[in-house]
């Protein structure tokens, strides 16, 4: 800069405070490279400077402070990053940022909460908004196997604390975990020493119902439980092993066990068999007082009851009780073995047999009978009228074996039943091999009636075979019930059919009825597969009737708002080409067919507004037809407009009104109309074509028009304001208050020849061209009243002779009573109707008066 100003020293400020720069245009400002400056800028001022780093050339700037800034640097190091001056926020957007470091002899990145910070948090990573499908807020990653991937030290309450409604899942290797109080090993032992006092070292508390505390059934395992010289405690529970049990009362239960020492009793000794344990032992019960009991197991010698003269003396009221061992009465003779007789009972049981004892085998009573044909036990009660002939009752905790089991083991060879009922004429009920059950019946009664529970077949099939005109049915009579009458589940597999109806009649009758009474569905399928087919009809071959009707004539059904008698509803997001009822026919029309695929007949009265088809597509076109062409014998009424993207054929042979398009909307959008026509190649016309052409046929008909425009009408014929009409000829007729812009105007016109008596010109006809008749007279054309500003044009056309004039005059008119003209071709009037008079308002040649 010194150059152009040689005694001039320009260093220093830049800027508005000297106008030099801007006496220059500068546009590049060359800053050649140089030493840091030495020393800090003065207040309030910076340094801007070029100098060498790394053989480039780079600019500093350094503020009043002595910070010294590389401006436009490709880097910066991370201990060159200012302080902030506030709390602020980074904002990444989408970009994925990364923060690598090389350094191996200290800590990597270190952030230290050095304030005196109360409950916030040195580092916080949170997901905080978006709607993540899945991720991790944080994750750490160890690549090594010699490097921790988390440590935590802390001499606060928690070391790591988790909250909130989320799993906590810890997946590890051949780790351990070592605390104060308690560790768990690599190998997975658990040692657990608490400081105070617990009431419990290990607590198992299950939020719901649970098979077993601890399992401790591992066959490795040499004891379960080692309890040392502690005390095993509990309330009322038991002790449940396969050969020894104690219950929760105390009774002990086992099936062997052997006692060093003395056993002592302090209620009731219970036992069904006592044994010694060697041969020819005998056993003594020492009783009380004077006397003894000796009882002699499988010794030879003799059994000894008390020692008196009598063998055994029962005083009143008191029982013999034989416990142990076997009371064995054998026949010496052809008689009766044993006679109980009772000639005072009335309430109480005639022989009592008490087995008390736990028994897991054998019998409480068992008969073993040789005989071939003869009854095994017979009861003969012929004055009994209540009551029953075999009574089992059993008030324990639950039965698992048999009440009563009647068992054969002759095989195939059992022809006879298990149970038979006789009445004395015949059997009404009899249960043979495999459960065969036979039950003679009685019409219109009820043969098997279970009250509650269910029948189970596991293996067959239930069959119901009858020649009499009934109905079999399945029945339930509870006013609250909620489930299936029936149901029938197909467990297979694959394969298989949950409910087949086999209907074999050949006449009118139905395969399957039913009659449904309540408000919900009479047939309901819900399908649980995504591929799977909810209902599927198939007829047989050349079937001529329908395979699926839904009759409602019968009931009269009258529906509902937004019900049909055939409801098809979803809410799921169709995929392309998928329809909520699709219908399909693949083979060839033998025939002419209205209604090949679908055929809609609706014969009901007339109603105003009903139809027999309606589609309400809320966003989506409502009806496609691909290929094929859609007819329509009666008119067709389109309320919301017409978009045709092809050719429309209408044939006018049989219908007087082919199209009638009805906008019953009261006020279109702007732009909008009932109707639109519109070009839109993209490449612009270059044929001579016509986006409306209305075309007849030459057929010389006088009465033949092509647009009429109304308006104030109902729709019927003939109604309404005519404001526009192109008749015969292309001749246009405007209805009163007709204007026009832009383009060349043509009006509507008649060529009028007149004559001395007068002749009326048209008054619809905008223009009347005027041609006299030459006979050298004054010719009259009149003009009737018009409509309220309309206009009128006469205009000489031809003369007919040198001496013809002409004159007009209206019916009512204002300034005078004609227009008078000399007959020149050129001369003419303009009129307008001000509704009760004309008013000439522009004359060439003629005369008001």
């Amino acid at each position: 800069m010194e150059q152009f100003y040689p005694k001039t020293n320009l260093s220093g400020w830049l800027g508005k405070a000297s106008r030099i720069w801007q006496k220059l245009f500068v546009q590049t400002v060359v800053l050649p490279e140089q030493a840091a400056p030495s020393g800090n800028p003065e207040t309030n001022t910076g340094w801007l400077y070029v100098k060498d780093n790394g053989g480039e050339s780079a600019l500093y700037y350094e503020s009043d402070a002595g910070n010294v800034t590389q401006i436009g640097a490709t880097s910066t190091a991370f201990d060159d990053i200012g302080d902030p001056d506030g709390a602020g926020s980074i904002a990444f957007g989408t970009n994925a940022q990364t923060i690598t470091s090389a350094k191996t002899d200290g800590d990597m990145l270190t952030i230290s909460g050095i304030g005196n910070f109360g409950d916030v948090s040195v580092l916080k990573v949170e997901q905080k908004t978006g709607n993540p499908t899945d991720g991790t807020v944080l994750e750490v990653v160890s690549a090594d196997a010699q490097c921790d991937a988390l440590i935590v030290t802390s001499n606060g309450t928690d070391c790591i604390a988790v909250t909130g409604a989320g799993v906590v899942n810890v997946n590890g290797g051949a780790g351990s975990i070592t605390f104060t109080d308690f560790s768990v090993s690599n190998d997975g032992v658990i040692t657990i020493s608490p400081d105070n006092s617990p009431a419990a070292c290990i607590v198992v508390d299950p939020s719901a119902a649970a098979t077993t505390g601890i399992d401790c059934s591992e066959a490795n395992l040499v004891n379960a439980i080692d309890c040392g010289a502690n005390v095993i405690t509990g309330t009322t529970a038991s002790i449940d092993f396969t050969n020894f049990k104690v219950a929760t009362d105390g009774d002990v239960t086992a099936v062997d066990g052997t006692f060093s020492g003395n056993v002592s009793v302090t209620g009731t000794f219970q036992q069904d068999a006592i044994t010694a344990k060697t041969a020819a032992t005998t056993i003594t019960v020492d009783g009380k007082g004077a006397g003894g009991v000796t009882l002699g197991g499988t010794s030879t010698g003799a059994v000894t009851l008390g020692g008196g003269a009598v063998l055994v003396n029962l005083p009143t009221n008191v029982d013999m009780t034989v416990s142990g061992g076997t009371l064995s009465v054998t026949d010496t003779a052809n008689a009766d073995c044993v006679t109980i007789t009772n000639n005072t009972m009335t309430t109480a049981d005639l022989v009592t047999l008490n087995a008390t004892g736990t028994r897991t085998s054998d019998n409480v009573i068992e008969i073993v009978d040789g005989a071939t044909t003869a009854t095994t036990i017979g009861i003969t009660a012929n004055t009994q009228t209540s009551g029953g002939g075999i009574l089992y009752t059993n008030s324990g905790a639950g039965l698992t074996g048999d009440a009563i089991r009647l068992a054969v083991t002759d095989g195939a060879g059992f022809t006879g039943n298990y149970l038979n009922c006789y009445d004395g004429a015949a059997s009404d009920l009899k249960i043979a091999r495999y459960g065969a059950t036979t039950i003679a019946g009685n019409a219109a009664a009820d043969m098997l009636t279970i009250t509650a529970g269910n029948v189970q077949v596991d293996n067959g099939k239930i069959e119901l075979d009858t020649t009499q005109d009934i109905g079999s049915y399945v029945k339930r009579n509870n006013a609250t019930g909620t489930g299936a009458v029936f149901t029938v589940q197909e467990q297979h597999a694959t394969g298989g059919t949950a409910l087949a109806v086999d209907s074999d009649a050949t006449d009118g009758n139905d395969a399957l009825v039913v009659t449904h009474d309540g408000t919900g569905s009479g047939i309901k399928v819900t399908g649980t597969a995504a591929t799977s087919t909810q209902a599927n009809f198939i007829g047989p071959a050349s079937q001529t009737t329908s395979i699926v009707k839904v009759d409602g004539s019968t009931g009269s059904w009258i529906g509902a708002p937004a019900t049909g008698m055939i409801h098809a509803t979803s809410d799921g997001a169709l995929v392309a080409d998928a329809a909520l009822i699709r219908i399909a026919s693949v083979g060839n029309i033998s025939a002419a067919n209205d209604g090949a695929c679908l055929e809609v007949l609706e014969t009901g009265a007339a109603q105003a507004t009903s139809y027999a088809v309606k589609i309400d597509s809320t966003n989506n076109e409502a009806l496609h037809v691909a290929t094929g062409k859609a007819l329509f014998d009666e008119e067709a009424t389109f309320t919301g407009g017409i978009n045709v993207d092809a050719g429309v054929d209408i044939d006018m042979a049989t219908n007087a009104t082919v199209v009638n398009v009805t906008a019953a909307a009261g006020d279109f959008a702007a732009g909008d109309s009932a109707v639109t026509i519109y070009g839109s190649a993209a490449g612009g016309q270059t044929n001579d074509s016509y986006l409306l052409r209305l075309a007849r046929k030459a057929d010389g008909d006088a009465q033949d028009s092509f647009i009429l425009c109304q308006d104030n009408s109902t729709g019927a014929a003939a109604n309404g304001d005519q404001k526009l009409k192109v008749g015969t000829n292309g001749t246009i007729t405007m209805g009163a208050g007709a204007t026009g812009t832009g383009g060349a105007f043509i009006g509507s016109f008649e060529n009028l020849t007149i004559a001395n008596a007068g002749t009326a010109a048209s008054i619809v006809q905008l223009i009347t061209f005027i041609a006299t008749d030459g006979n050298g007279d004054e010719d009259n054309v009149t003009l009737a009243d018009g409509t309220v500003g309309q206009l009128k044009i006469f205009a000489s056309k031809t003369e007919g002779a040198g001496a013809d004039t002409w004159k007009i005059t209206p019916a009512n008119m204002n300034g005078g009573t004609k227009i008078s003209f000399d007959g020149v071709v050129g001369d003419g009037a303009t009129l307008v109707f001000d509704g009760t008079k004309w008013t000439c308002i522009s004359t060439n040649g003629g005369t008001i008066s």
